[in-house]
Order: C-alpha cells, then structure tokens, then sequence
C-alpha cells in the first residue's frame, strides 16, 4: 500500500500527473454545486500552504466593534483603492483577531487616522490575545501603574 501511494505521488509530481489532475479539475468546474465548494476550499488551501506567509506590519488598536469598546488589530496592508477614494483619505487592512486563537479573526478597512498605534511587539500582542487579555505586555503594566502613583 505504501509502495501503490509512493508511486502514485511520483507520477502525480510528474507532468503526466499534472496534465491528469488539470483534466479532473475541468471537470468538476462544470459541476454546478460541487464547483462552489471546490474552487473555495482550493483557494484556502492554496494560501494556507503555500510557502506566501501574511505580513502583520504592526500591532495597532481600533475601536471596534463600535465606539468606546477597543481591540488589538494587525495592519496587513494598504487597502482597496476604491474603499480609499469613498473614505477621502489613506486606509488601511486590519486583522482583527479572535481570542485566544489570534490567527482567526474578522478583516476590516479603517481610515488611517482611525488607527492608534501600539509601542508592543508582535510577540506581546499574541500573548495578550492567547490568555484573553490576562498576559498584558510588562512595561505597559509598569507605565500605568506609575502614572496611577502620580499626584
């Protein structure tokens, strides 16, 4: 059985393999429910091991979701040029993740003025998602501990 899979990889590495897998994907592109699902997952698993790993520039807190209530977010990137004519100023791709899985998460465009940068690592941020909130970053904690002992 390891031998038939071995052999069976090897001749799917090969051209051959590839022109065979090309033909089975055009087929099911013109399944109508199953081609939905397929092509999705593909492109998740595409990108997920793919060697194409996503940048977290910084780590920046948003209030979101509304108003008051604050949440640490990862700016991947420059955002859509349309979303940016529509906001009249520069915006920004946030991660904002999920606790305590921070690699889960909703992807938002705020405006860059919106966006209040964080003097932590990208290490300090994970660890503060990953305990919920219970690990806070040492020389933050020390900060506001110091201004509290102020007159």
């Amino acid at each position: 059985f390891i031998l038939v899979l071995y052999l069976l990889g090897k001749f799917l590495a090969a051209g051959i393999g590839r022109f065979f897998w090309l033909q089975i994907e055009k087929v099911i592109d013109r399944l109508p429910l199953v081609r939905n699902v397929y092509s999705s997952v593909k492109q998740v698993t595409d990108f997920m091991f793919s060697d194409q790993n996503l940048e977290y520039t910084r780590v920046v807190a948003v209030e979101y979701p509304r108003k008051g209530i604050w949440a640490l977010a990862f700016v991947t990137g420059e955002s859509l040029e349309d979303i940016r004519t529509a906001a009249g100023e520069p915006v920004v791709s946030l991660l904002i993740p999920t606790s305590p899985m921070p690699f889960t998460g909703f992807t938002v465009t705020m405006k860059k003025s919106e966006v209040l940068d964080l003097n932590i690592t990208l290490d300090q941020a994970f660890q503060f998602l990953v305990s919920c909130g219970v690990v806070a970053p040492r020389q933050l904690v020390i900060d506001a501990q110091a201004k509290k002992e102020l007159p």
